[in-house]
Formats: structure tokens, C-alpha cells, sequence
């Protein structure tokens, strides 16, 4: 029963879902966004927000936009204070069944792009503070292979930042975020 119990809960999230930073290195965020971060090799990562948990759970996923600098990096792994762990996912197709699938790391190519997204790549949040989600807000802590380790903040929110959304059939919203990453070659 447990198991059949966090397999639904997985799915339901499925389907809704270092060093120091140099205080040089952001820009002011408005309410309810995450600042853009450069690392000292050239990588851009912005769009950082974290999903609201579902009914009280300390479980959700995270997302984030990361633009490849001069060279190729891999991002490797993530953790914060404020969870119990954090895992890169992505989503596969088995049997026709979307499935969450934990991954070693995303590569980012040089001047490409990585975007964590809904129903996508993305980063699954364990045991979440609840000091977190009263903030609204986690620091997190991103690894990459080469590029070292970068704390970006972390919105916590019901919907990605500046996402307008409708189900009244009067207004355009949007449901992206397919596994998405550009390599210009």
C-alpha cells in the first residue's frame, strides 16, 4: 500500500512538476524571482524556482535555466541545508508510462543551453524545511564538473515565475517544458 501510495504521489508531482557566491556575480531579483548568477567560467543560470510542495509534503522538484559558458561543464549534482537530499531527474517514456528516473548529471554545451523544467529534466527536492516554504525562498547549492560550485536562491512557488495561467478557456497559458537543451554545433 506505502508503495502504491508514493508512486502516486510521485506521479502527482511528476505531472504538476560550493564556494561563496561573489556578491558581484547576481542581479537583483523582483519578488517571487530568482536573481541571474555567473559563475567565473562563464555560465549564466537563471529562472531558478522551486515548486510549492502538494498538501503539506516536504517532496517537490526544482527548475532552472542554465546558459553554457566558454566551455562545456556538466552540472553533477545539487544540495541545500534546508532538505534531506536533492536528485537530478528526468523524465522518461516506458510502456507509454512517463516515468521519473534519477540521473547521474545534465551536460550544458559550450554556448548551448540546459533548461530544468516540468516534465522534464529536473531536480527532485527530499524533505524540504518547512522554515523553507515559509520563507519562500532555499538556497541551493548547484555542482558542476568544471565550474565548481554555485549557491543560487531559489523561489518557492506554485508556478514558474512570470508563467500567466489560465484553465477559463478566455486566456493563452503555457504547459512547456519538455526535456530542452540547445548545443549550437
Amino acid at each position: 500500500m506505502m508503495k502504491l501510495l508514493g508512486a502516486g504521489f510521485a506521479a502527482l508531482v511528476l505531472s504538476a512538476a560550493c564556494s561563496a557566491q561573489d556578491p558581484d556575480t547576481s542581479l537583483p531579483a523582483a519578488a517571487g524571482e530568482s536573481a541571474v548568477v555567473t559563475t567565473h567560467n562563464g555560465l549564466q543560470i537563471e529562472g531558478a524556482w522551486m515548486r510549492t510542495p502538494p498538501g503539506g509534503r516536504d517532496m517537490t522538484a526544482a527548475y532552472v535555466l542554465i546558459h553554457g559558458g566558454t566551455a562545456t561543464d556538466r552540472l553533477i549534482a545539487a544540495r541545500s541545508d534546508q532538505t534531506s537530499r536533492i536528485e537530478l531527474h528526468t523524465v522518461i517514456s516506458e510502456g507509454g508510462i512517463m516515468q521519473m528516473r534519477p540521473v547521474e548529471g545534465y551536460d550544458i554545451p559550450a554556448g548551448g543551453w540546459l533548461e530544468l523544467a516540468p516534465r522534464g529534466h529536473h531536480m527532485m527536492v527530499f524533505g524540504l524545511a518547512a522554515e523553507a516554504i515559509e520563507a519562500g525562498q532555499i538556497d541551493v547549492t548547484l555542482v558542476f564538473a568544471e565550474g565548481g560550485e554555485q549557491i543560487v536562491t531559489f523561489p518557492i512557488q506554485t508556478m514558474a515565475p512570470g508563467v500567466m495561467h489560465t484553465h477559463d478557456g478566455l486566456g493563452e497559458h503555457n504547459h512547456a517544458g519538455q526535456n530542452r537543451s540547445h548545443d549550437p554545433q
